[in-house]
């Protein structure tokens, strides 16, 4: 039930207001028993705005923050503040030490305790958002163009996750204001973001790597610009919305293309358009966004949403995503299309739209079973998708079937017909892979006998874009050698991943060898020179000088017969020495085809079914693998679909 009336907007003109997802004073008496002994401060801000500060529109406002407020909380512990100097230090690309991650992967087992808003928040703390809010949405000409259900989705909200509460507003409009201000008088909302994001840019943001914690917070983001697309997309909350520019944040629950979770801004147009950004990748264009592929989309809101079906908030055995009344599906906004699935002899009420996640087939949508069919709507095309009817049991329903314009074409596996394929890779050759790898080209390694290198011996150059991710470099007989220089071009930073000398071409016995930089580096790049030769070829030393130079001491009396080096990369190559299984799907699941260990970069299966779904698993270890197809003779991952 939504209450409605309709009020004077001063200045602009008669609006609308429905408190959004509202409820009943029921649903008001519930947020205020939860708040529990800090009732007393929600009704001290609610008397404010019905005795002192007669606002009707910041009254509901107030009511509607209020209702929604036992939904949200700031995690305490004293780890956020190690993640928060972490992050802060590390470089582009940086990762977090192994014990900073076991650290923080046990508190989480611990469950850490969670300070709910609704027990500590004070009436002037949401007061003085309130008042913010309402001064900066009403000075701004784009904002009669909306609901008022808008401005308290997209403008009023105090906080944008699980951080700490904070007096963020009037920090980030004293600053972006002026700028804004400045450039633009106009009333164009996405003309005025531009502005805004383009700024931020200039500013910069050093993006580390991917790790599960809580939102760092509008003070920290605001004197740090670090971390996650997360945190790209908090910066851009806390800003546009001090301006009274309407923000929101998307995201897919996992990608259909490689194993990942992502997030972006996006604007709501006064067309009610979804305008997608990330304001430190492209500049802010309509009926434009990256590449990535997403399958389903899902908005983070403040208020809670009408159940898709109903019942299911309340529905256990229905996976917790889709009993979540804080996200949205907001596909429409971005793809318009329905497919419909025979799902013949299923007893469940609902199924799901599967995507693999590398192990199993991960539910990014949710559907009701009529008259043994299913219909999901605003589906991405050109993605691999399988029908499950129980996400735990990961139970298929018919076969796997790719969308393309607007209907499903099934991968049913011809037993009756056969193909020989060769396989070198578990994951998709991305774009930043390639990028990745041709961080080497150009690269150098001399040897010399001497450590000035009066005599110096090139012994190897990459001459292109690999593709690979180990060099195997075999010496000549009778050279002796104890310093090797590896040096990156002028114009590039060097990105090694592994570098290692061995007295044997079996690469058995591994020489110890000492690195040293050859320029001045600072402490943190020397800390993580060891990353070099961790045996890890996803950890990677990355310079911070471009054309730098790296010694490597092998020590006296040692004679190197093979050396191996790894640029930067995902180590989801065919690995020698690992054991690998082929698996197909079928409409009851994955039959195996074969399993072998591989004793070079690739493998060979001889009777691998025609049109059918391809899983290369690797037995010994690893977690990011992606199924596939093989047609002519390459081997086509959902990320290469077009």
């Amino acid at each position: 039930m939504k209450i409605k009336n309709i009020f004077s907007f001063i200045g602009i003109g008669l609006f609308v207001i429905s408190i959004p997802c509202c409820k009943t004073n029921n649903d008001l008496d519930q947020a205020f028993s939860f708040a529990a002994e800090n009732r007393e401060e929600l009704v001290k801000m609610i008397k404010h705005y019905e005795n002192e500060d007669k606002d009707e529109q910041k009254l509901q406002a107030a009511k509607y923050l209020i209702i929604n407020m036992p939904h949200y909380y700031s995690v305490n512990s004293p780890l956020i503040d190690t993640i928060r100097k972490t992050a802060a230090a590390l470089p582009i690309g940086g990762r977090f030490t192994d014990s900073t991650v076991a650290a923080w992967n046990e508190s989480l087992k611990d469950r850490m305790p969670l300070i709910y808003d609704a027990k500590v928040i004070k009436a002037q703390y949401l007061i003085e958002n309130i008042d913010f809010s309402f001064k900066v949405w009403r000075s701004r000409k784009w904002s009669k163009n909306y609901s008022f259900n808008d401005f308290c989705e997209y403008i009023l909200p105090y906080r944008v996750g699980n951080e700490p509460l904070e007096n963020w507003r009037a920090l980030y409009f004293n600053k972006y204001s002026k700028i804004l201000d400045s450039a633009y008088k106009g009333n164009d909302v996405i003309e005025a973001a531009r502005i805004v994001a383009k700024q931020l840019k200039k500013e910069g943001f050093t993006k580390t790597q991917d790790m599960d914690y809580p939102n760092l917070g509008a003070i920290f983001l605001y004197k740090t610009r670090s971390g996650r697309c997360r945190e790209t997309c908090d910066i851009s909350l806390y800003v546009m919305r001090s301006l009274g520019i309407p923000v929101a944040v998307d995201k897919y629950l996992l990608s259909p293309a490689y194993k990942s979770q992502h997030f972006w801004n996006v604007i709501v147009d006064t067309t009610k358009k979804a305008v997608p950004f990330l304001y430190n990748e492209d500049e802010i264009v309509r009926n434009k966004f990256d590449q990535r592929k997403k399958g389903k989309i899902y908005r983070e809101t403040f208020g809670s949403n009408e159940e898709r079906y109903k019942g299911i908030y309340n529905d256990k055995n229905i996976p917790v995503v889709f009993r979540d009344p804080y996200l949205k599906d907001v596909s429409e906004q971005y793809f318009k299309n329905e497919v419909t699935i025979p799902v013949n002899g299923s007893k469940e009420k609902y199924v799901y739209l599967g995507v693999f996640d590398g192990l199993n087939w991960k539910a990014i949508d949710i559907g009701e079973v009529q008259e043994e069919r299913v219909t999901f709507k605003n589906l991405e095309e050109n993605i691999i998708y399988q029908v499950i009817a129980d996400e735990a049991k990961n139970t298929p329903i018919n076969f796997p079937f790719i969308l393309k314009a607007g209907a499903p074409h099934y991968l049913v596996p011809d037993t009756t017909s056969f193909q020989k394929i060769h396989v070198s890779r578990k994951y998709p050759f991305m774009t930043t892979l390639k990028q990745n790898l041709g961080t080497s080209v150009g690269v150098k390694i001399d040897a010399s006998r001497d450590i000035k290198f009066r005599h110096p011996q090139q012994i190897f150059i990459v001459a292109d874009t690999p593709s690979i991710n180990k060099f195997v470099i075999n010496l000549p007989k009778g050279e002796r050698y104890r310093y090797f220089r590896y040096t990156a071009p002028l114009n590039q930073s060097i990105q090694l991943a592994e570098l290692h000398f061995y007295k044997d071409t079996s690469q058995n016995k591994e020489i110890p060898t000492k690195i040293s930089p050859l320029n001045s580096i600072d402490s943190l790049h020397q800390s993580i020179l060891s990353l070099i030769n961790d045996n890890d070829p996803v950890s990677f030393y990355m310079s911070s000088n471009k054309g730098e130079k790296l010694l490597f001491d092998i020590g006296i009396g040692n004679i190197t017969k093979t050396i191996t080096f790894s640029p930067r990369n995902d180590d989801n190559f065919v690995r020698r020495g690992e054991t690998y299984s082929l698996f197909y799907q079928t409409n009851k699941g994955w039959k195996l085809i074969g399993r072998q260990e591989s004793t070079s970069g690739y493998l060979i299966f001889n009777k691998v079914p025609n049109n059918a779904l391809l899983w290369l698993h690797d037995e010994t270890r690893g977690t990011e693998e992606e199924v596939f197809i093989y047609q002519n003779d390459k081997q086509i991952f959902t990320y290469d679909l077009h």
